[in-house]
């Protein structure tokens, strides 16, 4: 994802003059061209994320349209006091980007983690929360944030996936359709549609696969109404379960049936990749097929 969103910039970036890059003391090697192309629009703060938030709530009020990027917690956490009091009071176009969203960087321990990040920033008022899935889903969302007219929150991880959404009338809605047959649904957060695409594959029996890329817009009617033709749903995500998608969703439709894998509990406190970490939760596509 890293990838499509360093393209996306660069693009956009040669477009619109008013479009800036902030980064806290990271993107060497993938930077380089922003540095060479834009050096006075591409800004490394340093180690200092809370005046890397302060300052793009200044440069957001004299119109420019700033994206704000560093590694896991470090963007949404460290500097929330800087983001909420600027950015979002006076919603102002910033754009908090997170590198590596969930365990992404799990190898690095408990620092790393991301997984109490949407849960946290949905609750405030007139944030845009995007946790795109795929390549395409990441441009759209970098544009998106672009042109927005208030504060954006981009969850990145690293998994590069192509996946082609079948309904176009629902990615407006931040839904996006793999397939829509049976009774059963699969909804995944972020790159965890890879797994649910593989936990349907060769099975006999229908089951349908959504990613969820909008956190903000989870309770839209046109989403609630997509999702409540089924009897049973599997929300799949790599947050901890309070104010989760799944728990949203369950509560919005009471009528349907919920199985929910996230983290149930306050994270781990070993350490290990992505993969690994996953299988702590059963976040696989082996348990997501044993539970269908």
């Amino acid at each position: 994802m890293r990838d499509s969103f360093v393209k996306t910039m660069l693009a956009l970036m040669a477009e619109d003059p008013d479009v800036i890059l902030l980064t806290g003391d990271l993107g060497f090697g993938i930077f380089n061209q922003f540095e060479a192309d834009f050096p006075d629009r591409y800004i490394n703060v340093g180690v200092a994320e809370q005046n890397m938030l302060g300052l793009a709530a200044g440069l957001s009020l004299m119109g420019k349209k700033v994206f704000c990027y560093s590694i896991a917690n470090f963007s949404f956490m460290r500097g929330l006091e800087q983001f909420r009091n600027g950015a979002i009071y006076h919603n102002t176009n910033v754009t908090v980007v997170c590198s590596g969203g969930g365990f992404t960087y799990g190898q690095l321990g408990f620092t790393h983690f991301a997984i109490e990040d949407y849960g946290i920033l949905s609750t405030f008022p007139g944030l845009q929360i995007h946790h795109p899935a795929t390549s395409e889903q990441v441009v759209s969302a970098v544009k998106d944030c672009a042109i927005h007219n208030g504060p954006c929150y981009l969850r990145l991880e690293k998994l590069e996936m192509s996946c082609p959404a079948l309904k176009p009338d629902l990615e407006k809605q931040g839904l996006y359709c793999h397939t829509d047959k049976g009774n059963v649904a699969l909804v995944a957060i972020g790159s965890l549609l890879d797994l649910a695409i593989k936990a349907v594959e060769g099975r006999d029996q229908d089951v349908a696969v959504y990613s969820l890329v909008r956190h903000d817009l989870i309770t839209n009617e046109t989403i609630l109404d997509e999702l409540a033709k089924f009897s049973k749903i599997l929300v799949i995500e790599e947050h901890v379960m309070p104010n989760s998608a799944g728990q949203k969703l369950r509560a919005a439709l009471p009528q349907v049936e919920f199985n929910q894998f996230a983290i149930n509990d306050g994270g781990p406190s070993i350490v290990g990749d992505q993969h690994f970490l996953r299988g702590q939760y059963g976040l696989t596509s082996e348990a997501i097929r044993s539970a269908l």
